[in-house]
């Protein structure tokens, strides 16, 4: 029977198991089925048509399976069908994978109670790998776009499809990866998202073919910048801080942005690099912070530091008629700290004893005195101002020599003069002599003759009385002097400048303000002189007084004919030794122990005698015991002798 009439015999059969006829045909070999047999009837054997296919990826074949009886028959068979690559259907039809490789399609027969022979299976070998590339399996990955330039935060979508070698266009399943996520990341759907600015590529592997396309990231486009604050004020000196935020379109901060800072003017305002602004003078400056060609700004007005207070220097001075003396004042801030470059306006609170010019150059017009105020901002500082004649520097008298006889008289007259020897009108001068018996003097000058003799006036007009006219102190001790300047009517003159001298500085010394200090006993003439007058003061300086006498030991003895030393050491009233200071010796008893100048007692008999050392009627005292020299052996002479008896020897 030929096959066609077989297989529609069965298949007539066979109503629940259908095998399509156009996938029938496609077998190269007839199915050697030699009678009808039921279906399921004792399989012995599954056969699966066609046995070896070729596939490209996706493409379709129709799978038929039959049974083997024991005899050979073929026999419909129910089967089942599973596969190790692909998708196959429960009909046998199978759908090629688009990975290359060999792969395996099972039936497999179960058997049925009508059908209860063990069951069989049969396989087909799907595949031969060279075969496949020949047939146009996966060459190639594209992916699109090929470039992509997104900004931080942004996305970008990539898609991949596969091409054969034959140059169509597959859907295919990629997987995605980024050569570098630091800068860009992939969803497994090809979404892409910037990360940070750079570059990476994006790769779509399938089938270990890989597609790639290049990806830009940039930062976010800076939009703006602000910055703050939007105003300051500072003083001079001053510093404050701006910052600069650059901001994207939607007014978000971008971090990492290289900012540049400028000012409108330097002359007022400086800022550094990172946007410490630093007052220069008093002005306005507009300071600009740029990033990446955006600006912002800050309006900074600069004004000068306030003054606090006003210093003047010298705090007091003393001018003389017609002389000047430069007075400074210094404006200084809160902080003590001198402003330089503030107007200062002066005055005077008495014009007719001194005036003062707009430089602060003080001038002497009459005896008086004046305050002299700086004025800086409403704040004021002022100076003393002492206004005193011309010192009178010498005084002459007309005639320097005169005679007149008893009874009559003769006028002389006495003219101050500065240390120029210009003569200074208006001058008290008083008149004194010195031989009142020979000479008198009045008040104006006038002298009358007295008796017989000689006398020397003198005219004064200004001088120099020191305080205490005399004085003592002991060595190492200390006194203030006092000069006080006067004019020729007693009146005290100040601010006058005095300087000190001794006569004597062995014996004491004189400091520049007239501190005297006692430095050995003696005397010393302490000189204080004033605008060329002079005063004096007596200085006496003696020796610390010996408060006691300590004499060391304060008790001793010796034998008679022996000495021992004795030390006397004078010392003051706190305890402390006195050097140098003389000390006499004395004993209570000579006729027991005596005593040396310089304190060596010597032993002359047994007793007690009192050794008393005095220096400067203060004394102390040790107690002596004189002892007779010990009998250390007795010696009989002679040492031996022969007497008869009854004699004597």
């Amino acid at each position: 029977m030929p096959f066609t009439f077989k297989l529609s015999v069965r298949l007539a059969r066979m109503k629940r198991f259908l095998v399509v006829a156009a996938a029938l045909t496609a077998c190269e070999k007839p199915l050697p089925i030699t009678s009808p047999t039921p279906p399921n009837s004792s399989v012995a054997q599954l056969v699966i048509v066609p046995d070896t296919v070729t596939m490209s990826p996706y493409q379709t074949q129709q799978f038929v399976a039959y049974g083997r009886t024991q005899a050979g028959d073929s026999v419909a068979a129910t089967v089942s069908w599973s596969g190790s690559g692909g998708t196959i259907r429960t009909d046998g039809s199978y759908t090629a994978d688009t990975i290359d490789g060999d792969y395996l399609v099972t039936a497999t027969f179960q058997p049925t109670p009508t059908a209860p022979t063990a069951a069989a299976s049969g396989t087909t070998q799907v595949s031969a790998t060279s075969q496949v590339k020949n047939r146009g399996l996966l060459a190639q990955v594209v992916e699109t776009p090929s470039t992509a330039l997104v900004s931080v935060g942004r996305a970008a979508q990539f898609i991949a499809y596969g091409k054969t070698k034959n140059g169509d266009s597959v859907a295919v399943n990629v997987t995605w990866s980024s050569a570098n996520p630091a800068v860009a990341t992939v969803s497994s759907s090809g979404l892409m998202t910037g990360m940070a600015a750079g570059s990476t590529t994006i790769i779509a592997t399938s089938q270990n073919r890989s597609g790639t396309a290049a990806a830009t990231v940039t930062n976010v486009p800076v939009a703006s910048v602000a910055v703050s604050p939007a105003a300051a004020g500072l003083t001079v000196g001053a510093t404050t801080q701006l910052t600069a935020t650059p901001e994207d379109a939607n007014g978000t901060a971008l971090s990492g942005r290289v900012v540049t800072w400028a000012t409108s003017n330097a002359a007022a305002a400086t800022v550094s690099a990172s946007g410490l602004v630093t007052g220069v003078a008093a002005g306005s400056a507009t300071i600009t912070a740029t990033s990446e060609g955006q600006s912002g700004t800050s309006a900074i007005t600069v004004t000068n530091v306030p003054v606090a207070s006003v210093t003047v220097s010298p705090t007091a001075a003393t001018v003389i008629i017609g002389t000047t003396t430069q007075v400074t004042a210094t404006p200084e801030d809160a902080n003590g700290t001198a402003l330089s470059g503030r107007v200062v306006t002066w005055a005077t609170s008495n014009a007719a004893a001194a005036t003062v010019s707009a430089s602060g150059l003080v001038t002497g017009v009459a005896a008086g005195s004046a305050t002299i105020t700086a004025t800086s901002e409403g704040q004021s500082g002022t100076s003393a101002i002492t206004v005193t004649n011309v010192p009178v520097a010498s005084v002459t008298v007309s005639p320097t020599a005169a005679g007149v006889t008893v009874g009559a008289t003769t006028q002389l007259t006495a003219t101050p003069k500065d240390a120029n020897g210009t003569a200074l009108s208006g001058r008290v001068v008083t008149w004194a002599t010195s031989n009142s018996a020979a000479a008198t003097v009045s008040a104006s000058g006038l002298v009358t003759g007295v008796a017989t003799g000689s006398a020397t006036i003198t005219a004064t007009s200004e001088s120099v009385t020191v305080s205490p006219a005399t004085a003592s102190l002991t060595v190492g001790a200390t006194t203030q002097l006092t000069a006080t300047p006067k004019d020729a009517s007693g009146t005290t003159l100040s601010g006058r400048a005095v300087t000190w001298e001794t006569s004597n500085a062995a014996v004491a010394t004189v400091s520049a303000s007239g501190l005297v200090t006692g430095v050995a006993a003696g005397s010393a003439t302490i000189t204080a002189t004033s605008e060329g007058q002079s005063g004096t003061s007596a200085i006496t300086v003696t020796n610390v007084p010996v408060a006691s006498v300590t004499v060391s030991p304060a008790t001793a003895s010796l034998t008679v004919g022996a000495t021992t030393q004795l030390t006397a050491t004078p010392k003051d009233a706190s305890g402390t030794t006195l050097s140098g200071r003389a000390v006499t010796w004395a004993t209570s008893n000579a006729a027991v122990a005596t005593v040396s100048a310089s304190g060596l007692v010597t032993g002359v008999a047994a007793g007690s005698a009192t050794i008393t050392a005095t220096s400067e009627g203060q004394s102390g005292t040790s107690a002596i015991t004189v002892t007779n020299v010990p009998v250390a052996s007795v010696t009989v002479s002679p040492a031996t002798a022969s007497i008869t008896v009854g004699a004597t020897t």
